[in-house]
């Protein structure tokens, strides 16, 4: 080979060696920014939380609903002609993930998990091509799970809390809220596609609105008059209510489970006690998630006398059997001596507590 024709082929091999290859394209993301820890509460539930004093939720005069949650938005920028496909998952490889159609810039977020760790990226469709984004993730804060349904109010899922013995009460198997007589298709779809409801515990009494018909949501329904605060404590009829309503908690068939009266706050807040109580929540988020209802438009007449009573039956349940013992202990102890099997509230455990550690 002649010594010019080494010189080309020295020169193209540098070339292919050396050069830097050309960026391949990609979709550019721009909010949340990557390992961001976001907000799912506002900012009035949350300075309220993180200052809580007994009581203070009685000062909602105003009949106002404060308890709107936060919606986290995605957003990304534009590429000429292309659809967008927006995968988000819990699981880092994008396992069991949800995929969001959008054709603007952006995809808000609705009824995320608290204390969670979210991974997101975005597919650019265009024609037969597809341009992928990195992978981000983001955080979610960890004050109570507020849900956002249409037509209904005061829903909120009763996992996300860490009991005394360092277990956590499991998310997005148990809701409470008022009643959802008007929902509407929207708020159905919620109900039985996003939170995959499958039981309806109706509190109310018959004829109390739609109290005793069916559920309006299309659900498994579920009907039990229900007591409240120290009324479970009284008169036979009153107890066997009660426990039938525990009892649809042992039934790992029924899950995820809503319950609800009128409002969500007086039936509905002593059942939810009684629950998260028996799971080891502690006595302070107990006293939060009651009261939480008397931040709503709803729940907030009457609240001082209301919480007043609550207070009491807090205290009349903490010394049942015996009052040195655990709010968890006594209040076994209570559906022990009223009906509820060891095997059942054993089931209830097991269903709902998940590892910590």
């Amino acid at each position: 080979m002649k010594k010019g024709h080494w010189i080309i082929v020295l020169f193209l091999v540098s070339v292919c060696c050396f050069s830097t290859p050309a960026k391949a394209k990609t979709i550019e993301l721009i909010s949340p920014k990557n390992e961001a820890t976001v907000n799912i509460t506002n900012k009035i539930i949350k300075k309220w939380w993180n200052n809580y004093k007994k009581y203070s939720s009685a000062k909602n005069d105003e009949k106002k609903d404060y308890t709107e949650p936060d919606s986290i938005t995605l957003k990304w920028k534009k590429e000429k002609g292309c659809k967008y496909r927006v995968c988000v998952s819990t699981n880092p490889y994008f396992k069991d993930m949800t995929v969001y159609s959008s054709k603007n810039c952006q995809e808000k977020l609705k009824r995320l998990l608290q204390d969670e760790t979210y991974y997101w990226k975005v597919i650019g469709i265009k024609g037969d091509k597809k341009i992928v984004s990195e992978t981000r993730c983001f955080e979610t804060n960890d004050i109570a799970r507020i849900v956002d349904v249409p037509n209904t109010t005061n829903v909120r899922d009763l996992g996300g809390y860490e009991t005394d013995d360092g277990a956590e009460v499991k998310q997005g198997m148990i809701f409470r809220s008022s009643h959802f007589d008007d929902i509407e298709s929207k708020g159905k779809k919620v109900l039985n596609k996003e939170l995959g409801i499958k039981t309806d515990l109706d509190l109310r009494k018959d004829g109390e609105g739609k109290g005793g018909t069916k559920s309006p949501a299309e659900l498994n329904y579920i009907h039990i008059p229900g007591a409240q605060y120290e009324r479970i404590f009284e008169k036979s009829y009153r107890k066997e209510h009660f426990i039938k309503e525990i009892k649809v908690f042992a039934d790992p068939d029924n899950y995820p489970i809503i319950f609800h009266c009128a409002y969500g706050r007086d039936r509905t807040g002593t059942l939810a006690f009684v629950i998260n109580g028996l799971l080891g929540v502690d006595k302070k988020d107990l006293f939060r998630d009651y009261e939480l209802t008397y931040l709503t438009e709803m729940g907030s007449s009457d609240a001082k006398e209301r919480i007043r009573r609550f207070n009491q039956f807090y205290n009349k349940m903490q010394s049942y059997e015996n009052e040195n013992e655990s709010l968890s202990y006594n209040i076994e102890c209570y559906l022990l001596d009223n009906g509820v099997t060891k095997t059942e509230i054993s089931n209830i455990k097991e269903i709902m507590l998940s590892d910590n550690a």
